[in-house]
């Protein structure tokens, strides 16, 4: 018998070797993934998008009009079940958010499979096309050209699709994405693109982060490897590309708590940041969820889990290394969830919600300040809205309801399950035979013996 299985047979068997009945354990219902804040900003004119749950609100400064899009508006509301997250069925929330480069497009990816990929005119917010996706997407992405968009999904795939809806489909009938590359059933937490487009960093919940090349006809899927960055010991998060004098570095943030600055074209670990855990916080490692490159590439931002204040990353380009600057917080700003610098240099931040079952965000713009004198370092500021972004506008872009305030103190560890849902369940021995035995197949198989045995008794008594 081998040891593990004497082990657990030992663990099961009483006073004169007498073996027990074995507890029946609980399965393990894996809950919903909470809903989180996603953010767009326009890269030429005044145009803000802001999604929380099913909503994507828009406001554009041309016209001075306000948009609700919503991707399922006939989903009834959740039931009133704890936790809300895991009661609320079918309803879909938005993943993800984005302008084309040009920003004549918006792309908005939800849960909904029926329509997973949704495009928008950005001029009069005309649904140009939906696309149906086979598994619930996690992040999207524009090619560097704006001819296709990316989606990654939760079955580990990265999906493909044309931006223009192609010819020869008949009324109604919906594009099917091509699937652009794989990570072997591990759910893909996030897609960087390079400057130019060149290289896509795809990370994923097996501590993976994989550079490929980006083909020229992306539907015919991207067959070329550039490098795997081996170093994270947990999920990974989140990623970047960062560019300063014509080099190219990848920085990537996991569940292990460190950041990690990489050379992309052949996955050498440059560095690797150890990201300090806050004074009466929970036990686990501080998780990065979102991460940003300032445009002159000399330092990072990054959003922490569960936490209020953002922190500030100085990169040295000839050391090759990170540093920490300090923790910086925004007036307004409450778990701050996505990340995002204009053409200005202004730093857009995003948080909330506050609870699974709000629709609220938190919204605020910071800059970066240099310090005087050659060892100053630099800080992250407030700074005002931009004048085109009218207060009024601000409040229907949050949609608060009034009491989060009173929410945010007991809403600060429950939060934390937007990274606790990417770590991976551990089951002591037990658990692990009571979820075997209660495998399908093995329960058929079982029923198939027992309908024999029972069978051939019934033939013996003839």
């Amino acid at each position: 018998m081998g040891k593990r299985r004497h082990a657990r047979k030992q663990q099961s068997a009483g006073e004169g070797g007498q073996e027990q009945p074995q507890q029946s354990q609980p399965d393990y219902v894996q809950p919903a993934d909470p809903p989180r804040c996603v953010l767009a900003v326009h890269p030429a004119r005044g145009v803000i998008a802001v999604a929380v749950g099913p909503e994507l609100r828009v406001y554009d400064s041309k016209t001075g009009e306000h948009r609700t899009l919503v991707t399922k508006p006939d989903q009834p509301a959740p039931a009133a079940q704890q936790p809300a997250h895991a009661a609320r069925g079918a309803i879909p929330f938005v993943c993800g958010a984005a302008f084309d480069a040009s920003g004549s497009r918006l792309l908005a990816g939800s849960e909904d499979k029926g329509a997973g990929l949704r495009l928008w005119d950005a001029s009069s917010w005309e649904l140009l096309q939906s696309i149906k996706v086979p598994k619930k997407v996690t992040n999207v992405a524009f090619t560097a050209d704006g001819r296709h968009v990316l989606a990654a999904d939760k079955f580990g795939d990265v999906l493909a699709a044309a931006t223009e809806k192609p010819a020869g489909l008949k009324e109604g009938q919906q594009q099917e994405p091509e699937i652009l590359l794989g990570h072997y059933c591990a759910i893909i937490t996030s897609l960087s693109l390079s400057a130019g487009g060149r290289l896509l960093a795809t990370t994923d919940r097996d501590n993976r982060v994989r550079v490929s090349i980006m083909p020229a006809e992306p539907l015919a899927g991207a067959h070329e490897i550039q490098s795997f960055c081996f170093g994270h010991t947990a999920f990974v998060t989140c990623s970047a590309f960062v560019q300063h004098g014509g080099q190219e570095l990848l920085v990537t943030g996991g569940g292990d708590g460190t950041l990690r600055l990489w050379e992309p074209f052949g996955g050498k670990l440059l560095h690797t940041l150890e990201l300090p855990r806050q004074q009466g916080a929970p036990t686990d490692a501080p998780v990065p969820l979102a991460l940003v490159a300032s445009p002159d590439g000399r330092h990072l931002v990054a959003a922490i889990d569960g936490r209020d204040e953002l922190c500030l990353l100085q990169l040295d380009w000839a050391a090759q290394q990170l540093a920490e600057v300090g923790w910086f917080a925004l007036p307004g700003l409450h778990l701050p969830t996505c990340l995002s610098f204009d053409a200005s240099g202004t730093l857009w931040a995003a948080g909330g919600p506050v609870a699974d079952d709000s629709t609220a965000a938190f919204l605020t713009c910071g800059r970066l300040e240099e310090g005087a004198g050659s060892a100053a370092t630099a800080a992250l500021v407030a700074a005002p809205l931009p004048a085109w972004l009218p207060q009024a506008a601000v409040d229907k872009l949050e949609a608060k309801a009034g009491n989060e305030a009173e929410l945010l103190a007991a809403a600060a560890e429950r939060r934390r399950l937007a990274s606790q849902l990417l770590q991976k369940r551990k089951y002591s021995l037990a658990q692990l035979e009571g979820r075997k035995r209660r495998r399908r197949d093995k329960v058929a198989k079982a029923e198939e013996a027992a309908q024999a045995a029972a069978a051939g008794t019934a033939a013996d008594a003839l």
